[in-house]
């Protein structure tokens, strides 16, 4: 986090992954060019796979753990 910039925030887990992606690409569908930074809580509840899978989307920066 840097004072002054801004971005978007967003809480996912496994669960919530197909809701999680759609948002994103409403997001990139209305123009949006804030970077989006994921949050989630221990790979258990947001596996590997789905992290380098939102990675791959568009104006995802970066992918932070709440647990460590």
């Amino acid at each position: 986090y840097q004072q002054g910039t801004r971005g978007i925030v967003m809480c996912l887990n496994d669960r919530y992954l197909k809701i999680g992606i759609s948002s994103i690409m409403a997001l990139q569908a209305l123009g949006n060019q804030l970077p989006i930074e994921i949050m989630f809580y221990q790979s258990s509840e947001l596996s590997s796979k789905n992290q380098k899978l939102l990675l791959s989307l568009p104006f995802v920066v970066r992918m932070v753990d709440m647990s460590s």
